[in-house]
């Protein structure tokens, strides 16, 4: 997947461990929703980042690459280490 420009930065992931980021529980906290990478990571996101930018553009992405889900996980075009750095920006600009 090419590099994308996120709020005027631009990168291909980060390693640091996030809180938000992979959950192994089988249901999301309460404001929370759960999404999965390409590589099959599963990520629990605030509810608060669906109006993000990136975030709408993910979806985008993900319905034109998938068609809408009636049943079963939201699935993103991404793989992990993309999700990751989306996260990260995405905490940053909340703070």
């Amino acid at each position: 997947m090419p590099k994308k420009n996120w709020g005027g930065i631009t990168g291909t992931g980060s390693n640091r461990k996030m809180e938000i980021s992979c959950s192994n529980t089988t249901t999301a906290n309460k404001g929370h929703f759960v999404v999965y990478t390409t590589d099959q990571q599963r990520f629990v996101v605030p509810l608060q980042y669906l109006d993000s930018q990136p975030f709408q553009e993910l979806l985008k992405m993900a319905e034109d690459e998938f068609g809408l889900a009636c049943n079963g996980p939201l699935r993103l075009p991404c793989e992990a280490q993309h999700m990751e750095y989306v996260l990260s920006l995405l905490e940053k600009s909340t703070r």
